[in-house]
């Protein structure tokens, strides 16, 4: 199993227009890193310092109101070396949680098991038949706040805009201009471009 088959689980769980899934959602623009000490100085818990072009693998956002438009960060994990290197850097998590309702770890079934978690974590596993399953629930995190009524609300209309998008770009791929013979009825004598 890889990341793909992870993320695609993810996407089964996190469908639109309820959720906006976003796969390797970057944490901050531009280049460099923050300042943890004006980070702190904010009312945030966190220390040292994490660069903005951070990332996490997956992060959904549920757009509904009366769901609390909860937000979900994933690290996506496929080998044993990689989630034991993750353990052992808090920081790199940290900047995710701070954005989230909630962390998981996602991974194929058996990688990881739940006593081994970090503390603030959650465990969501993968089956090779490609269903998902929560092994641990993730606590309830305190993230920054921010106008999520207006993000949610933005992020929708954009990817609606996107799905339509995509929608008639499939659309439009595989047309290939046709010559269609004329009608010999037609007094402009014409030729007719018609469409495959």
């Amino acid at each position: 199993m890889n990341a793909d088959d992870i993320y695609q689980a993810l996407q089964r769980r996190h469908q639109m227009p309820e959720w906006v899934l976003i796969r390797e959602l970057r944490l901050g623009t531009g280049f460099g890193s923050i300042d943890w000490a004006k980070w702190q100085a904010s009312g945030r818990k966190s220390r040292g310092r994490y660069s903005i072009q951070q990332r996490v693998d997956a992060w959904a956002l549920n757009c509904y109101a009366g769901n609390g438009f909860r937000r979900i960060a994933y690290e996506i994990k496929v080998s044993r070396s990689d989630f034991i290197k993750e353990k052992r850097d808090p920081e790199k998590r940290q900047a995710a949680m701070e954005v989230s309702d909630c962390f998981y770890f996602a991974a194929p079934r058996g990688l990881i098991a739940p006593m081994e978690l970090p503390q603030g974590c959650g465990l969501l596993v993968v089956y090779d038949s490609g269903r998902s399953e929560i092994l641990e629930r993730a606590p309830k995190l305190n993230p920054t706040r921010l106008d999520w009524c207006f993000v949610a609300s933005l992020v929708r209309g954009i990817t609606e805009m996107s799905k339509k998008d995509l929608a008639r770009d499939r659309f439009l791929d595989p047309i290939e201009p046709a010559v269609v013979p004329v009608d010999p009825n037609r007094p402009d004598g014409w030729l007719d471009v018609g469409l495959r």
